[in-house]
């Protein structure tokens, strides 16, 4: 089967009642590539647990391949109901003991919009109600744009060390944009839920940029607590490499210069335009007492003429 085949004639496809989101490609080439890399294909009447399913274009694909859904999300699905899908109206943190009772689940798929370092940790959270062998897709979004070169590597620091999946592999599918998605399988490694829960919480603490060795430069919040152990004041810094923070200050230099300059300029050109006016002034006057002289003088003349006798015949 060609790749070309899951995602061609997206439009006309489109047009069935059940697909309400370009997602539904998404999930549909994450299980071409599952079957291709694992040789895994969901089992008749298999479980699949969808977490963040709305608007509901994740768990309409599973419906379609046979699959018992459990949708878990918050908001509303906007797909027709379906009688192998039932829809939790929770947050996951909120949804284990719904999801134990369908345990144990074949597929867990997810494409929360969080962070990708938070999406692995939720997945960690429930990886004891996915059976042996069963499959994981997950989405890595492209939250922070710091990590956004390195979402590939982030299932490897993260899910491979808990030892709870052994095959993982992350792909940038044809319908993903500029997102990730990881495929793994569990591994036959146990462990009781409070042990998944603190190493969630612990990876959730965690920062994604020392797990992957990266240099973070970025704003950093400092928070100081106070005897009361309440947060008191928030101070913002910001780390800047030596050679932009010489850039930075030299340039501030060059605009103040400027600035000065442009300042003088003003000055100067105010006052220029002040003595140009004073000039044009000063020649109107000249201008205008010529003229009135002149006018003057031949009014005078006139009278002379009128006043003066007239000569005898």
């Amino acid at each position: 089967m060609y790749l070309g085949n899951v995602v061609a004639n997206q439009a006309q496809t489109k047009q069935s009642d059940s697909i309400i989101s370009a997602a539904y490609f998404k999930v549909k080439e994450a299980f071409y590539w599952i079957n291709q890399t694992f040789g895994w294909t969901l089992p008749e009447n298999g479980v699949a647990v969808d977490v963040g399913a709305s608007p509901g274009g994740w768990s309409a694909f599973l419906c379609e391949k046979g699959a018992r859904v459990l949708a878990v999300d918050p908001g509303e699905l906007k797909i027709p109901p379906h009688p192998r899908l039932q829809h939790v109206c929770k947050l996951l943190e909120q949804s284990r003991e719904d999801i134990a009772q369908v345990a144990p689940v074949d597929v867990l798929v997810c494409d929360m919009n969080v962070h990708p370092k938070m999406a692995c940790a939720l997945m960690i959270s429930i990886a004891d109600l996915l059976k042996t062998g069963g499959v994981l897709v997950l989405t890595l979004k492209t939250i922070e744009h710091g990590l956004a070169n390195h979402l590939e590597r982030l299932p490897e620091v993260i899910l491979k060390p808990t030892g709870l999946f052994d095959r993982i592999e992350t792909r940038w599918l044809f319908a993903n944009g500029k997102e990730r998605t990881c495929l793994a399988t569990r591994s036959s490694l146990v462990l009781s839920s409070e042990q998944l829960s603190k190493m969630s919480k612990d990876l959730a603490e965690a920062d994604p940029y020392v797990m992957l060795g990266l240099k973070k430069n970025q704003e950093e919040a400092e928070i100081k607590e106070s005897g009361a152990g309440q947060p008191s004041a928030v101070v913002t810094k910001r780390k800047l490499n030596p050679t932009v923070h010489s850039w930075l200050k030299q340039h501030a230099r060059q605009s103040q210069q400027l600035v000065r300059e442009q300042s003088e300029g003003t000055e100067g050109t105010e006052a220029t335009e002040q003595k140009s006016k004073a000039t044009n002034s000063d020649e109107t006057e000249k201008l205008l007492s010529k003229r009135q002289q002149r006018k003057m003088q031949r009014r005078q003349e006139v009278l002379n003429r009128i006043l003066s006798p007239s000569p005898s015949p």
